[in-house]
């Protein structure tokens, strides 16, 4: 794992050179929006002039009638009807200005600031900006348990080996459509609904080959850390409605923070021992997120929730940001972290082999 010190070397020789060229693209960008936005600007408050001058020079030679008869319902209608597909047609063309302008310098970033960062987590590791984990593998996890996701995507895929351990993770942010039902229960007059994000964040696949059989969930505990003893009466009603059984922990601590549901508990309590439920409470509590976990038939998923794109450049901000460039230097470290420290903690051997149980990791 590349220390702190090898990282400030690395962005000092290979990153900083390249921010400073990418700095001066972002101020080439913010240019050429100033420049169209004052362009807009001015024609507005050339056209609003117009019109009260228009307004100031017949006001005076116009009678009530004579107007009356101008300004017709047809004339309002078309005019006013110009005047906003006028103001659309610009708003649009502004927003894919943007859109062009901002796209190739976002990608060329990536490629360039956060590819290398992949690399120097780990040269195992490859990145592809524009690439996400594919909803199946979502599904899969069984962390987020609905019929539909109506809307999946992502961006900023990293798969390899790290230490032996196949590891892909991306952005991803899935979404459920929900209609607008009046009292009847009929859809608003097709004015359509709003989406739902069922989870926006990064998303880790790990292939550690366990031996591990069934589904095992460990999520977030609201309930018992707002609720206390009724917020474990939920945790009961959870696990039946999950179809899978409620695992206490002998851990007060980590009982607060985590709630277990497995379709083998037996095996779910060696799996999730005493050491790596410890260690898995101290990487949440580091991170300050929500944290998802899964067994499933041998692999494990893990979601973190993160509310904001992670390795988009700055725009209006400089990205001469050494501070900036190493929170993405933490997120991509990630993956690195967890293998190190789940493929420790997994196994518990004395409890194995005293119980007959083979390693969990082959």
């Amino acid at each position: 794992m590349a220390t702190q010190e090898e990282f400030n070397a690395f962005y000092e020789i290979h990153l900083k050179p390249k921010l400073v060229e990418f700095e001066k693209q972002r101020q080439n960008i913010v240019n050429k929006l100033k420049t169209v936005l004052f362009s807009l600007i001015v024609f507005s408050l050339i056209v609003l002039l117009l019109l009260v001058v228009v307004a100031i020079v017949m006001g005076d030679s116009l009678t009530e009638e004579v107007l009356t008869e101008i300004l017709t319902e047809e004339v309002l209608y078309w005019g006013i009807t110009a005047i906003i597909v006028g103001v659309v047609i610009l708003v649009i063309w502004t927003i894919r200005f943007y859109r062009r302008t901002i796209s190739p310098y976002k990608l060329n970033f990536k490629k360039e600031i956060v590819g290398r960062l992949v690399t120097l987590v780990d040269e195992n590791l490859a990145y592809d900006p524009e690439k996400k984990i594919p909803l199946w593998e979502f599904r899969t996890s069984q962390l987020f348990d609905r019929d539909t996701i109506d809307r999946w995507t992502g961006e900023d895929y990293v798969e390899g080996t790290i230490n032996k351990i196949r590891v892909k993770f991306s952005e991803v942010e899935a979404e459920e459509y929900h209609y607008d039902y009046d009292d009847y229960g009929y859809d608003d007059n097709g004015s359509g609904g709003y989406y739902e994000t069922i989870f926006e964040g990064l998303f880790f696949v790990f292939n550690f080959n366990l031996s591990f059989q069934g589904v095992t969930l460990v999520l977030p505990d609201v309930a018992e850390r707002y609720f206390g003893g009724f917020g474990k009466w939920l945790q009961s009603v959870g696990s039946k409605i999950t179809s899978k059984k409620l695992v206490h922990l002998d851990d007060p601590e980590v009982e607060r923070e985590f709630v277990v549901y497995s379709d083998n508990p037996i095996m779910a309590r060696y799996v999730l021992s005493p050491r790596f439920m410890r260690r898995f409470l101290a990487f949440r509590r580091r991170l300050q997120k929500q944290v998802f976990l899964s067994f499933v038939d041998g692999r494990l998923y893990m979601a973190i929730f993160v509310n904001k794109d992670l390795f988009e450049p700055p725009v209006f901000k400089t990205v001469l940001n050494f501070e900036l460039i190493s929170e993405f230097f933490e997120y991509m470290r990630l993956g690195e972290e967890i293998v190190e420290d789940l493929a420790i903690y997994l196994n518990n051997p004395r409890d194995m082999e005293k119980n007959n149980i083979p390693p969990l990791i082959s």
